[in-house]
């Protein structure tokens, strides 16, 4: 699972409303080679899926950001690299979906703190009403400090930030 694709599906939730991409936003405040490394952790206990994930800047313009993903997924103990995969985010986003809350505040992730701007969205799906609430900071390539994406009766699934850097 890509963390800016976990991202990006749950902004294109909703209206179809063109309007500035905040993927875009978070990426060109950066110069090419800044990179971000998340963590997410899926499923339960028993069945613990770990996503270790790191986002590369490879081209920027005044109306793209282009980023490369690479990682590796542990599932009971077994490591497997992920395939690399290239991205693109327009400055600006028809199929961005509605927010349902947004604010600011503080969170500390990894043991530093960051001011961030979050966003919750909804959606009702098969399963039942899906919902991600995302932290994004402009301190962080990309953004993305933190993310939770949850359902009834379902495990939260849960990113977080582990590191950053530019060249």
């Amino acid at each position: 699972m890509n963390i800016m694709l976990s991202l990006a599906a749950a902004m294109l939730l909703g209206s179809l409303q063109e309007r500035d991409n905040p993927a875009f936003k978070y990426w060109s405040e950066w110069k090419v080679g800044a990179w971000a490394k998340h963590k997410t952790i899926a499923g339960t206990e028993e069945q613990k899926i770990e996503i270790e994930t790191t986002i590369t800047l490879i081209e920027i313009t005044s109306d793209k950001a282009v980023v490369e993903s690479t990682g590796k997924t542990t599932v009971a103990g077994r490591e497997k690299p992920t395939a690399a995969r290239k991205q693109e985010f327009k400055l600006r986003d028809p199929k961005l979906g509605t927010i349902d809350k947004e604010g600011d505040e503080t969170i500390e992730v990894g043991g530093k703190s960051y001011p961030c701007h979050w966003i919750l969205t909804s959606t009702e799906s098969a399963a039942g009403r899906v919902t991600m609430k995302i932290w994004c900071s402009k301190d962080v390539p990309g953004g993305l400090v933190q993310s939770e994406v949850g359902s009834e009766g379902a495990p939260t699934t849960k990113t977080q930030l582990i590191d950053f850097g530019s060249k």
